[in-house]
């Protein structure tokens, strides 16, 4: 039987004045922007109360308001209440805002330092971002518990406590998976009952994860289970109803075509692994050939490989070519699309890379990297371009074992093995 669930419904309370001048329709100095940035500040503080200025219609208020929180889903799902009043001068609104949090800032900071000495414990720089989310969710399982009391609600209350609803599982999940820079959001839905999970992104794709659902009562010391982890839209769809929500990505792919397609590109035995520890199917060559992840896309340089292209937007950022005519990727996109495990020193402001029995150092403003500590020169360097890690592609793939080739005629990198 299927734990009860529970999930702390977000009600947001709009409390208007009645005084002031709500006529004036100013919008010279249009700054929804700014205004969303400041809310936010404030309530990741969790400020319970703060004073805001709004420039703008006061009808475009509450959809600012409501945008900031659907932007940060972790906020929205932490704020219990936020209600305001406001004062509307003609060229401008003061606002003032009152919040109350499921946590507050001492444990919001408590957990986060519970859950750096967990990271530290359980991630090692080597592992894959595969290997990673599955270490979060693993460790999350045997050390937590479903609490039928329905009193523990926050992801500090589970990790105080060992126990918490559904709330408190998907909450843990999304900010273990934070400080790896592993992309996820919170999904709400039905199963009937009201419920909330996880999506995380992984090669460009993003995946259903319900840690909550993969511990179910009785709590089973040592158990873990995999029925409801990393599944597309269709295969949660037999068992949630996922709610409509703002910007909610995706889920297309079975992860199993994922990782064979990972295991075929980087022939790296850990994707064969986590294929037999999730007891999902080996897929034949010709099956692999038959489905395309990623197409082509207007970008100004593409990155082609295995019958698949590397997905880049504007998160990850886009390939270019610089002034010494190479092609420069964006670090983090492209050596997981070949199945390679990524790191960052902050300290020597070096780009990690490890594939199999090789390790990649490649220094940012440097025209060498090193290989297994090896140093190798190189006739560009790599740079740090609108705060994201962009690497000279051809000598960190083929020190990876790879072939690397140039298409002039559609601006596309042809990489091989």
């Amino acid at each position: 039987m299927k734990k009860r669930l529970f999930v702390l419904a977000i009600t947001i309370c709009i409390l208007i004045a009645s005084h002031g001048y709500h006529s004036g329709v100013i919008h010279a100095k249009d700054n929804d922007s700014a205004f969303e940035t400041h809310l936010i500040n404030q309530l990741s503080q969790r400020k319970r109360h703060f004073d805001l200025v709004f420039y703008g219609d006061s009808a475009d208020l509450k959809p600012s308001i409501k945008n900031a929180l659907e932007t940060h889903k972790y906020l929205k799902f932490t704020t219990l209440d936020l209600n305001w009043k406001y004062l509307n001068h003609g060229s401008h609104i003061e606002i003032e805002m009152h919040a109350n949090y499921l946590l507050t800032a001492q444990e919001e900071f408590s957990a986060n330092e519970m859950i750096k000495s967990i990271i530290e414990e359980i991630v090692d720089p080597s592992m894959t971002d595969h290997e990673k989310v599955k270490a979060v969710h693993d460790w999350i399982l045997l050390n937590a518990s479903y609490d039928e009391t329905l009193n523990y609600r926050s992801h500090f209350e589970l990790l105080t406590h060992g126990a918490a609803v559904c709330h408190g599982y998907a909450l843990l999940f999304d900010r273990m998976l934070d400080p790896l820079n592993i992309p996820s959001v919170l999904v709400t839905g039905n199963v009937p009952e009201y419920h909330i999970w996880n999506m995380v992104q992984l090669n460009g794709l993003w995946f259903h994860v319900d840690v909550t659902f993969n511990d179910p009562l009785p709590d089973e010391s040592g158990r873990l289970l995999y029925d409801f982890y990393m599944l597309s839209d269709d295969e949660l769809k037999k068992t949630h109803t996922i709610e409509n929500q703002h910007n909610l990505p995706k889920g297309n792919t079975s992860y199993a075509l994922l990782l064979n397609k990972l295991l075929y590109r980087s022939d790296y035995d850990i994707y064969a692994e986590l294929l037999s520890q999730l007891n999902l199917e080996r897929m034949l060559q010709e099956d692999l050939d038959r489905h395309v992840l990623t197409q082509f896309a207007q970008n100004p340089v593409n990155i082609s490989g295995f019958g698949d292209y590397v997905y880049y937007d504007k998160n990850y950022g886009y390939p270019y070519i610089n002034l010494d005519n190479r092609t420069l990727v964006p670090f983090r996109a492209t050596l997981t699309h070949f199945g390679a495990a990524v790191d960052w020193d902050p300290t020597t402001k070096t780009a990690l890379a490890y594939l199999k029995d090789i390790q990649i150092e490649v220094p940012i403003g440097e025209s060498h990297i090193y290989v297994n500590g090896d140093r190798l020169e190189n006739d560009t360097s790599a740079v740090i371009k609108d705060g994201r890690t962009y690497l000279p592609i051809r000598i960190v793939l083929e020190s990876l074992g790879f072939l690397v080739d140039w298409d002039p005629s559609s601006q596309t990198v042809l990489v091989s093995r």
